[in-house]
């Protein structure tokens, strides 16, 4: 089954959303598929804690409400945005409040700053981060999980994408006793999703369908595990 075109996976951002929110037309304008499906799986995020009673909303870089998604299409750093990005905010009764990134950097053991194609981190970190008096970026054993995002065409999931997820787990000590770490991917792999689970660690495989979009099944599952057992 072929990927599906640039256009299928912003319309599926765009479903996926519903009365959420919606994007704004400069990312719209400039994104390409595999920022588009970077974006799916942090909307998948977003409509999942709905589903789970969690209080969603988006916040500009300044921390004030916003309707619409501008997302990042180049890493960058939560501390000092190169333009007006929103965030995604979780609230839930009884649960500490989360953000949910697109592209930021977190500092590894090494003091080396490596890319998280979405983020789940908690609130209070993410303030920290902001503080104006001493911005700084999210460190190692700050981020709850990790999903990055792999737009592939080819048949399986290349080996070296589930080592360098695992390189990505000891730099940020991201790992848990449930998966911290997502491989989500558009094809399957047996070798990687043997290597990860080894670790306690995902691959989720959104196959492209025949309706122009991308299976969001396993993705699906993963979020509800993260959120149900979030602090």
């Amino acid at each position: 089954m072929p990927l599906p075109s640039r256009a299928q996976v912003q319309a599926q951002v765009s479903a996926l959303l519903g009365p959420l929110a919606s994007v704004q037309a400069s990312y719209a304008r400039g994104a390409k598929a595999h920022d588009l499906y970077e974006a799916v799986v942090l909307v998948t995020v977003m409509r999942i804690a709905d589903l789970e009673g969690w209080a969603v909303s988006l916040e500009d870089t300044g921390g004030r409400p916003a309707s619409s998604l501008l997302l990042r299409k180049a890493p960058g750093r939560l501390a000092h945005p190169s333009a007006n990005f929103t965030h995604v905010v979780l609230r839930k009764e009884d649960r500490a409040a989360l953000e949910v990134h697109l592209g930021i950097k977190v500092e590894g053991r090494s003091g080396v700053l490596h890319e998280c194609d979405v983020a789940i981190l908690p609130r209070r970190v993410a303030h920290e981060c902001r503080d104006a008096a001493n911005p700084r970026d999210p460190k190692r054993g700050e981020i709850l999980w990790v999903a990055e995002a792999k737009f592939i065409a080819s048949a399986s999931v290349p080996l070296g994408y589930a080592r360098g997820l695992l390189g990505l787990a000891v730099e940020a000590q991201v790992f848990s006793q449930t998966p911290s770490l997502a491989l989500v991917c558009t094809q399957d792999g047996a070798n990687s999703r043997a290597v990860l689970n080894q670790y306690g660690q995902d691959l989720v495989s959104t196959p492209p369908t025949a309706a122009g979009t991308v299976d969001i099944g396993q993705l699906v599952a993963c979020v509800q595990s993260v959120l149900r057992s979030a602090p």
